[in-house]
């Protein structure tokens, strides 16, 4: 493309372009104009924290149209789950007059010795 615009300068009687002067060269590395970010870990926490009501908010909105539509969340049969066996320990506890603790402790071993029989048996 230069040598046809070359040409058609010469065809026509122009004097050729003049070659242009070089750019001035970019020093190697600018001065810093500030001082290098410090991440803040408190904002980052606070942050999270206001976010978790949003969250809050749109599991209850999801959670109140699938019930309207007759589906049940997997977390709603968790915490369904959870309310009965609370209500197993507290009964326990009271039967056997030991500490809710005691009874959690041996529900959670009386679970792990029927999974391990299970996985056993398999």
């Amino acid at each position: 493309a230069d040598k046809i615009f070359e040409a058609s300068q010469a065809a026509s009687g122009m004097p050729p372009a003049p070659e242009p002067e070089p750019l001035p060269r970019a020093p190697d590395a600018a001065p810093k104009a500030y001082p290098a970010a410090v991440a803040e870990t408190s904002s980052s926490a606070f942050s999270v924290a206001m976010f978790l009501p949003l969250i809050a908010i749109v599991y209850a909105g999801i959670a109140v149209a699938a019930g309207l539509r007759g589906i049940v969340p997997g977390i709603l049969k968790m915490v369904e789950s959870i309310s009965e066996t609370l209500k197993r320990i507290f009964a326990r506890a009271d039967a056997e007059n030991v500490a809710t603790s005691v009874i959690a402790d041996r529900l959670a071993e009386e679970k792990l010795r029927a999974g391990e029989s299970a996985t056993i048996a398999a």
